[in-house]
């Protein structure tokens, strides 16, 4: 088997983040726009809970990106953190 470099995965909600700040927005900007939660996106941002797919869907909604590639950065991150946990 071949030697990879092992990484931190990269939490979706770090991308979110780095959407915000291309777009000059403020998360509280970005929950009054879709009328959701500030607390479930200050969390996703901070890595403390899963992007939510209904928050994938309502950034399809209002930016355009695709609600599956939120929802795989998701899918993705959990299985790099549970291989991750498993080889401890």
């Amino acid at each position: 088997m071949e030697n990879f470099t092992s990484y931190a995965p990269t939490h979706p909600g770090e991308l979110l983040k780095d959407e915000l700040e291309a777009r000059n927005m403020t998360q509280k900007e970005l929950a009054n726009r879709l009328n959701y939660s500030y607390s479930v996106i200050n969390k996703v941002i901070n890595g403390k809970r899963s992007f939510p797919t209904e928050l994938a869907f309502l950034l399809e909604e209002l930016w355009g990106t695709k609600a599956y590639i939120w929802i795989n950065l998701q899918s993705a991150y959990t299985l790099q953190v549970t291989r991750s946990d498993d080889n401890s």
